[in-house]
């Protein structure tokens, strides 16, 4: 759906509402360019609960197959480095893995503790990917980037002949898609998703105005559309 079909669908929704308090028309009377910019800041939100919701299989990934990688030959371990917009994992392959890695450790978890070993750690067959927050100084300001570690590849190979295969993410969209370009007007989502995503923009909206019972109904509908 192209961003401003959007925004007037959680309009629309808003200005339909009467569910649960004599709401009627409650929005009806705001001023229409106040209210699409709650839309727009709310929709960073509504996004991240949309998948904390929703199968990611209705997310449209994006490709990270160009990234930048690390290899140590005595190890087999190294990093890759993540995009900035990355929010979770699709898939991730190397061509010299069995199968694809679907998720991501963290680092202080069992899992992510256990690659210290070189005798459980991950491997061709298993793969593990570990989740990495780095911090550096650039020109005195600090900044964050994302890496992530695998757990991993044969020892003493050529770095050469290492290649991703697959690099699939899911980006933390920080607001809607800019109306300027073409290509980026499109929320990549699956159109199932859209209605449910459009309710939650709109449960969030509904917060801002102070009307609780209704941002409540409307999640719950969010929810409905997609049992």
């Amino acid at each position: 759906m192209i961003a401003k079909d959007f925004i007037a669908r959680v309009m629309h929704l808003l200005n339909e509402s009467d569910w649960n308090e004599n709401v009627q028309d409650v929005f009806l009377g705001s001023d229409t360019a106040k209210v699409e910019t709650h839309i727009r800041e709310s929709f960073k939100d509504a996004w991240r609960k949309a998948l904390s919701l929703f199968p990611h299989s209705l997310f449209m990934p994006l490709s990270f197959g160009s990234a930048e990688f690390t290899y140590s030959t005595s190890t087999g371990i190294g990093s890759v480095t993540l995009p900035n917009d990355y929010f979770t994992l699709s898939s991730f392959k190397f061509n010299l893995w069995q199968k694809p890695a679907f998720d991501v450790a963290y680092e202080g978890s069992l899992l992510a503790s256990i690659q210290a070993n070189e005798y459980v750690r991950g491997n061709v067959c298993r793969p593990v990917l570990v989740y990495k927050s780095v911090a550096s100084n650039d020109g005195g300001e600090l900044t964050r980037s994302a890496i992530m570690l695998y757990y991993s590849l044969p020892k003493g190979l050529e770095k050469a002949d290492i290649s991703i295969e697959t690099a699939l993410y899911i980006p933390a969209l920080e607001s809607l898609p800019a109306e300027v370009d073409t290509d980026a007007r499109h929320i990549p989502v699956d159109s199932k998703l859209t209605e449910p995503l459009a309710y939650l923009t709109a449960a969030l909206v509904a917060l801002i105005f102070e009307k609780p019972n209704l941002a409540v109904a409307f999640e719950a509908k969010a929810v409905e559309t997609q049992l």
